[in-house]
């Protein structure tokens, strides 16, 4: 069933749709590729980066480098990449994928509830932007420059801050 949710997802092609629209990000509960609890009361008041994305597609694999770079260059800031995998049910050769590529960050196995309340995916990868009050402020699809999610954090750091 996954295998045919993904296909359908990849069928409609990548583009460089954005939402500027917020929308509330849904409480989530997903499981890591340990099989450990990841939920959206572990991220209270942190800036989210959710990244969609499958470990054998090769944009996704062109993406990760910039979201990585994002981790580690805004992780004091309050700033929390997410992945959540589209891959198989079992994880095994996602936990390859992490260690091969020095993924720092966390990685949660896709729930298609949680996708579909999230808005729904068009392609991967799919990255959305969510602000520390839980609004989804930016939903990019496709690769993404690090300038355009950058410009995203840099909004959210700097709100309430004088200019």
């Amino acid at each position: 069933m996954r295998i045919l949710i993904l296909m359908a997802i990849l069928a409609v092609g990548v583009g460089a749709a954005e939402t500027r629209v917020a929308q509330p990000l849904p409480a989530f509960s997903l499981k890591d590729v340990n099989g450990q609890s990841l939920t959206s009361s572990n991220f209270t008041g942190k800036t989210l980066v959710i990244w969609f994305f499958a470990s054998w597609d090769k944009p996704c694999r062109k993406q990760l480098p910039v979201l990585q770079e994002l981790q580690n260059d805004y992780r004091t800031n309050g700033v929390v990449v997410i992945g959540v995998s589209l891959d198989s049910e079992e994880p095994l050769a996602l936990k390859t994928f992490i260690t091969a590529n020095h993924v720092s960050f966390p990685i949660a196995m896709a729930d298609m509830d949680f996708i579909q309340s999230a808005g729904g995916l068009e392609v991967v990868p799919t990255t959305l932007i969510v602000e520390p009050h839980s609004n989804i402020i930016g939903r990019y699809a496709g690769v993404t420059e690090r300038a355009v999610l950058e410009a995203d954090l840099k909004t959210i750091l700097n709100q309430g801050r004088p200019r």
